[in-house]
């Protein structure tokens, strides 16, 4: 399901949302729902992206969504996630960061890690690899893309 935040800025996807219905058809209550490959891990990086998608459904939807679940495929099991106080403060403040990063124009240097990267659904559009081993930052790559796709000579 699309979902969306103008409020923080926010688009994305859920997996699956769980919507229960009111008297009225009214969404009384949303449960996001993310599917993991892996195994649920010690980092908050899914609890995080969970607690995104909660504040786009609460916007979307004009409610609170107080909880979600994630579905790790390698232990065959939903985890129940509280999305409330530290959890959706963590969140915050990582939107926050990612939009001063957005603001400054600067795009930090990609750094491949293969356990992580060649397992993520965002391998193709991040190009880890393409930075190179020296640290290059990925906006000199994707100048150099869009001078070779408009036929400009390349700058060494």
């Amino acid at each position: 399901m699309a979902v969306r935040s103008l409020e923080r800025g926010l688009i994305g996807k859920c997996d699956l949302v769980e919507i229960y219905l009111a008297p009225g058809e009214i969404v009384a209550q949303a449960v996001p729902i993310e599917f993991k490959r892996g195994r649920n891990k010690e980092e908050d990086v899914d609890r995080v992206q969970l607690c995104a998608q909660a504040f786009c459904l609460e916007e979307m939807f004009g409610i609170t969504v107080a909880d979600g679940q994630l579905y790790y495929l390698q232990e065959h099991r939903r985890t129940t996630v509280n999305l409330g106080g530290e959890l959706r403060a963590k969140t915050m403040e990582l939107i926050a960061r990612i939009q001063q990063l957005q603001s400054s124009g600067i795009t930090p240097p990609a750094i491949y890690q293969k356990r992580k990267c060649d397992r993520c659904s965002l391998l193709e559009v991040c190009m880890p690899k393409s930075a190179g081993s020296g640290g290059k930052e990925v906006d000199r790559f994707v100048r150099s893309q869009v001078r070779a796709a408009r036929g400009e000579p390349s700058q060494s």
